[in-house]
């Protein structure tokens, strides 16, 4: 893999996908696309004009609550050309796939009603729906596009990073589907623009369909299982109200010290198979059912048992099932042949990907010869484990830049900005006297950190983020403020670029 991506950008084509790897997209021929760089910036000598000792590493943080169509096409058009056609080119592939789904009623689409246009394709994330497929397609755009904004503008040698997050367990399709592997996926395997569109629409397919599924496997599951996996006495999921996030945020971390006397966030990260998450005015909680019945437990002892709402979900239960686990895998690589829509092979990575579940970066000596297991895999995961990703980043981007990398640029793309500050004490921690060949400079480039976690603040615009590459500035990264507040913190982030 490293050969890959430590390859000249120069070197990059604009050739056809590949024949072993099936297309998917619309009926009609993509129309020619707008080329990668700026017009500013030479393609011939772009590669001469980059700093080939700064990588870029991109962390998806949880992803945002609400989502309107207004914000999307604004980053698409923040992408420049490519992501405008991207973008129509994807809604127009599903919507005539949704059409010929809800004609043969498969997978019970019948009820799901089919938007005429990409804003009533939004409307259907509302949080209190069951179609909650849709919004995972709409979290797997935004982030697309957002690399997207970088890759077109000229940064040709990027490092992506999934940051796993954990799992959104107040609605359902996010359970099992993580839209963050998908793109990090499409962008890590694509090397030249016909074919990031084509991997990008064959990719929200993907998504889509397997979220459909994945959901009505986990329906099935909990009405057909014998063995009690939902036993409302030992739930995998509480949804509880009357306490924001940073209150129980606290609480766990006292809980985490009775438990295991652990004192710093570092380790109470490695313990987390419990994950909270704020979700639409309401703290959700998910993990294995003997840590949330302490926990459980641990709450009413703290607030005397009358200020927190605590419900009990089951319909979690089959996703950290291992049995299911591996009857879903089966089930969705089946699925994959049936649909024709193939992953793509180790070999065809372009840079690091991580999994979510060991933290290992997916190479060909780790996954054997294809993805899909992985991926799949990756997808119905609860909980990931960041700390072992955090453990094996250093080597692993050491190891894929040759030792030749001394600066690094985190780009948060949030709203956790814990997660970049993980990055860097790891990578910190790796420049010993032992370890020469470290990076010396790590920069922490924020992504709207704050307003995307608060669904009152999502009308206030979406963040963009851009990399432009001149001969006088090889490496420079602006954000762009999409609408309202957001130009204020834009103009915070570049000035924090200055020094």
């Amino acid at each position: 893999m490293s050969s890959h991506s430590s390859s000249p950008s120069s070197e990059r084509s604009y050739s056809e996908p590949s024949s072993s790897v099936t297309s998917f997209c619309p009926s009609r021929a993509p129309s020619p696309l707008e080329p990668l760089w700026s017009p500013s910036v030479n393609t011939t000598s772009s590669s001469s004009s980059l700093d080939a000792a700064t990588g870029y590493v991109i962390v998806f943080g949880p992803q945002p609550t609400l989502l309107d169509s207004q914000s999307l096409l604004q980053l698409s058009k923040a992408a420049g050309g490519l992501g405008q056609h991207v973008l129509n080119e994807a809604w127009s592939a599903f919507r005539q796939e949704l059409k010929t789904a809800h004609a043969a009623s498969e997978m019970g689409i019948a009820n799901l009603p089919i938007p005429s246009t990409l804003s009533e394709f939004c409307d259907l994330c509302n949080p209190y729906q069951p179609q909650q497929a849709v919004r995972n397609l709409l979290h797997l755009l935004i982030q697309s596009l957002t690399v997207l904004a970088i890759v077109e503008a000229g940064s040709i040698d990027i490092g992506l990073l999934l940051s796993a997050q954990d799992v959104d367990s107040s609605i359902v399709a996010s359970v099992g589907l993580c839209s963050g592997s998908l793109a990090a996926y499409c962008f890590a395997t694509s090397s030249c623009a016909s074919e990031l569109v084509h991997r990008l629409v064959q990719t929200m397919r993907l998504a889509f369909w397997m979220g459909l599924r994945v959901t009505q496997a986990a329906l099935d599951h909990s009405i057909q299982s014998n063995d009690n996996l939902c036993s409302i006495d030992d739930p995998w999921c509480l949804f509880v109200q009357g306490c924001s996030l940073a209150e129980m945020q606290l609480h766990l971390h006292r809980f985490s010290i009775q438990e295991a006397n652990i004192q710093t966030v570092a380790q109470e990260r490695q313990l987390p198979w419990i994950a909270i998450v704020f979700n639409h005015q309401r703290v959700s909680i998910a993990g294995p059912p003997e840590s949330l019945t302490r926990f459980r437990a641990f709450l009413k002892h703290q607030t005397g048992g009358t200020s927190l709402v605590l419900r009990a979900v089951s319909l979690h239960a089959p996703y950290h099932s291992e049995l299911w686990l591996s009857r879903a895998v089966r089930m969705l690589r089946s699925d994959l042949v049936s649909r024709k829509l193939s992953l793509v092979s180790s070999s065809d990575l372009v840079c690091p990907l991580f999994d979510n579940a060991s933290g290992e970066a997916i190479d060909s000596t780790t996954l054997g010869i294809h993805l899909s297991d992985s991926i799949i895999s990756s997808m119905l995961l609860g909980t990931a484990r960041w700390d072992l990703i955090l453990k094996n980043l250093p080597e692993t981007i050491l190891k894929e830049r040759g030792g030749t990398l001394r600066r690094l640029v985190l780009i948060n793309a949030g709203p956790d900005h814990r997660l970049a500050k993980d990055v860097v004490r790891a990578l910190h921690g790796s420049s010993s006297a032992t370890r020469s060949d470290a990076p010396t400079n790590v920069k922490t480039l924020d992504y709207n950190a704050s307003s995307i976690t608060n669904p009152s603040c999502q009308q206030k615009g979406t963040l963009a983020i851009r990399t432009e590459a001149t001969p006088s500035a090889p490496h420079s990264v602006r954000f762009f403020g999409l609408s309202g507040d957001s130009l204020e913190e834009c103009n915070r982030a570049n000035a924090l670029l200055q020094h």
